[in-house]
């Protein structure tokens, strides 16, 4: 990332400042990695203020829908530019999360605005009993399930519950088709979702997960391939979210902040959550998942596990507190962080 420096009144201290912000700006690309870098942009103003000691700095990085701007002022260039570099991740981290909560928030329209459109068709072709035709035109919208089908599987294999490739990816969504078609007349208010087709897969893993382990294995998690959820080719964060790792500590745990994690690379990141959310009892693993990764509401997963609400905002707030202890090592107690209505869904639909 290019860094533009100014410096006045203070040019004698720049080779220093120079020098030491050099060692910090690893920590940032890595943060920043995923973004263009024709796209980004940071400029440095440092400032003597009158005659005395005291320094003034502005750092400005230019972003994608985002413009972070850190001002902060010290006698100590060295104190002053660990103010900014500590303020200026805080700020990265912050806009990730709400970049990927909105991308969140407008795939979960987009997918609904699709289900809404084909909803009139599937249901023609039901009642006309056209049953190929009715699995094809779903088989589109099953991007959202073939992502969770995929999870699911590498994860079970891990387990040594299904042999590696016993299964696909298709198999179980195909599963899923099969029973859309035959409960299409049951599902729950009578409108297509991506909420009922989740719930017919997580019948699908449940019994999977019943199975008895019969495979021996080694004690290591088989990597996930997350697979591309395209978007529209329109979506400002698509290239965003194309190199985006879904299991990382961001993901899962937002709030936490912790420098020995910036040092990973995100697919060292997601090993080592992987590795924490097999531990799990598989129920409230894929309540967390679900709530986490994609956004849906303890009463939408309520729904798709047909378990009590408040279960689930159980099983979400202690999958939450054994990540913490498992992956970085504090169990302190902390206010319940689970909404119904999740951050992302009271944006503006026109954002």
């Amino acid at each position: 990332m290019q860094v533009n420096w100014s410096f006045r009144k203070c040019a004698d201290q720049g080779r220093k400042m120079r020098a030491y912000w050099e060692k910090e700006l690893p920590r940032f690309e890595r943060l920043l990695r995923s973004f263009p870098d024709q796209l980004k942009e940071m400029n440095v103003t440092v400032s003597r203020v009158g005659r005395s000691r005291r320094l003034e700095a502005r750092l400005v990085v230019h972003l994608p829908a985002r413009t972070l701007v850190v001002k902060e002022s010290d006698k100590s260039w060295h104190a002053l530019l660990d103010r900014m570099s500590d303020e200026l991740l805080r700020q990265i981290k912050r806009h990730k999360e709400k970049l990927r909560a909105d991308w969140i928030y407008r795939r979960k329209k987009r997918w609904r605005r699709d289900f809404g459109m084909t909803d009139a068709q599937l249901a023609d072709n039901r009642a006309a009993s056209r049953r190929e035709e009715f699995i094809e035109l779903l088989r589109p919208l099953m991007r959202r399930i073939r992502s969770h089908a995929n999870r699911a599987l590498r994860r079970l294999e891990g387990e040594g519950k299904l042999r590696r490739g016993e299964l696909s990816v298709e198999d179980l969504t195909d599963e899923v088709l099969v029973h859309a078609w035959e409960q299409y007349d049951q599902r729950p208010g009578h409108g297509l979702s991506d909420v009922w087709l989740m719930r017919l897969l997580n019948k699908v893993i449940h019994r999977l997960e019943s199975r008895p382990a019969s495979v021996s294995i080694e004690s290591t998690v088989v990597p996930v391939q997350e697979e591309s959820d395209t978007a529209d080719e329109d979506d400002p964060y698509a290239e965003f979210f194309k190199a985006h790792s879904l299991a990382t500590l961001a993901d899962v745990l937002p709030d936490e902040h912790e420098q020995a994690w910036d040092t990973l690379e995100p697919s060292e990141q997601h090993e080592k959550i992987e590795k924490a959310l097999a531990r799990m009892e598989p129920q409230r693993r894929l309540a967390f998942t679900y709530h986490a990764l994609d956004g849906f509401t303890a009463a939408e997963i309520a729904m798709i596990q047909d378990r009590p609400e408040e279960e689930i905002v159980g099983d979400i707030e202690q999958a939450r507190e054994d990540l913490r202890e498992t992956v970085i090592g504090t169990s302190e107690p902390r206010q319940p962080e689970v909404a119904l209505v999740p951050e992302w869904s009271r944006l503006s639909a026109s954002e």
